[in-house]
């Protein structure tokens, strides 16, 4: 017995059949696609996939990395030079975080949106979450 039938991102099927849940190919020649096909000529319906609604936060862990040159490139055409972003880590209280800043700075090739450094840097910088987002999103065409 089919309880329920969804479709999922790729196209396959998620069904619980017979209290099992189970992917099904969305293939006639798969005999649980022939039992949905029946279910289906019988009124029901596998329902459509829905694309999740993601939070903010879950949408900027989801941002691609961005390089050194991108990151720097974006800053200066926004307004924010170099020397500020050296000046708020500078700026920072002696210890292992200025130190790991220093080191991110001067040495990271790529630069992930939620990286603590970089949140650190921002906050100094009083960008707001969507202000950083905007020039992620600018430095992933540069």
């Amino acid at each position: 017995m089919i309880e329920s039938a969804k479709y999922t991102k790729y196209g396959s099927i998620i069904a619980v059949i017979d209290g099992q849940e189970m992917t099904v190919p969305d293939d006639m020649a798969n005999r649980h696609r022939i039992m949905l096909a029946k279910w289906e000529a019988e009124g029901n319906a596998i329902a459509p996939y829905v694309e999740p609604i993601l939070t903010p936060e879950e949408q900027r862990a989801q941002m691609p990395p961005i390089t050194k040159r991108q990151l720097r490139l974006t800053l200066v055409r926004n307004g924010i030079s170099l020397g500020q972003v050296e000046q708020s880590i500078a700026a920072m209280p002696d210890g292992l975080e200025k130190q790991e800043a220093e080191i991110e700075w001067q040495d990271a090739s790529q630069f992930n949106r939620l990286h603590p450094t970089l949140l650190l840097v921002a906050t100094a910088l009083s960008l707001t979450p969507e202000q950083i987002d905007a020039m992620w999103e600018t430095a992933l065409t540069v």
